[in-house]
């Protein structure tokens, strides 16, 4: 019985060793070939990450970005203020542009509602005054939102309002 078994443990090792020595040949020779790596070749050789891998990214990790690279890659920067209206709704309009590009694409004035950030009123919850809306992109498309209240934005580790419109105005880049 303990021959029995060590055959079979020897079996069981080659066979693990076997499979492990395949599947690092298919994820470090086999795979690369087949699915791009997010580099691009320029006369043989690999130069840099794909610029469309990269604006992927940069896109998926936009709220990691800090504050100044987060408003450089915005291309429209709204802050509305949540105003209630008669049926309980706070409408969240759009009562300044902080950044807005000459070029972009942007279908929302000063003075519209801008519903995906409207609200209906919940007990004990406090959504402070408005938010800061960053859009990127032609069109225009939302990134991330956060709230402020009292003067202070709470997502960007409390920064005050004042130092923000700095900010996007260029005195602090």
């Amino acid at each position: 019985m303990t021959k029995k078994f060590l055959e079979g443990l020897a079996f069981g090792g080659g066979f693990a060793l076997s499979f492990l020595a395949i599947s690092y040949f298919v994820a470090f020779f086999a795979m690369p070939v087949l699915i791009p790596n997010g580099f691009h070749k320029v006369g043989g050789s690999e130069v840099g990450i794909d610029p469309e891998i990269y604006a992927r990214e940069a896109e998926k990790n936009f709220y990691e970005l800090s504050v100044e690279d987060q408003i450089r890659e915005a291309s429209v920067i709204a802050l509305v203020n949540y105003v209630p209206s008669a049926d309980g709704k706070f409408k969240a309009i759009i009562n300044e542009f902080l950044k807005k590009e000459p070029n972009s694409e942007f279908h929302y004035s000063i003075g519209d509602e801008y519903p995906p950030a409207s609200y209906y009123i919940k007990e004990d919850v406090n959504r402070g005054d408005g938010q800061i809306i960053f859009f990127v992109g032609l069109p225009a498309e939302m990134k991330m939102a956060t709230t402020y209240s009292d003067g202070r934005i709470r997502g960007l580790g409390d920064m005050p309002l004042q130092l923000f419109r700095e900010k996007c105005s260029g005195n602090n880049l």
